[in-house]
């Protein structure tokens, strides 16, 4: 299940859908490549990853009426990059595999 909850005069709004599709995920890795791409080329500015991201996420959510100016309006800046890590994840979550706290303190100890 994923879930966008947007700040909408002063209340939240949950929209929820469907875990994401094959089409979707095929939607995910694309933008990562693309920001990969911008990144590499010397032309991803923090203002076109917050786009690009938001457009992404706002397409998952066309069903339930959510636009680009929603997210934009509804999201607090400081909930960003933890509201997009969260949908992320949904989506691919071998992307954001933590690794186990103990193999971390080994790591440090050598």
């Amino acid at each position: 299940m994923l879930t966008l909850t947007l700040h909408k005069n002063g209340k939240k709004e949950v929209y929820e859908r469907e875990d994401a599709n094959l089409i979707e995920m095929e939607g995910f890795f694309k933008l990562q490549q693309d920001l990969i791409d911008a990144a590499n080329k010397n032309e991803l500015t923090r203002v076109k990853s917050a786009q690009m991201q938001i457009e992404f996420i706002a397409s998952l959510f066309k069903e339930n009426g959510v636009s680009v100016d929603d997210i934009r309006k509804g999201w607090k800046a400081k909930e960003f990059d933890d509201n997009c890590i969260s949908l992320f994840k949904e989506i691919s979550p071998e992307d954001f595999e933590e690794t186990e706290p103990e193999e971390d303190e080994k790591k440090e100890k050598k």
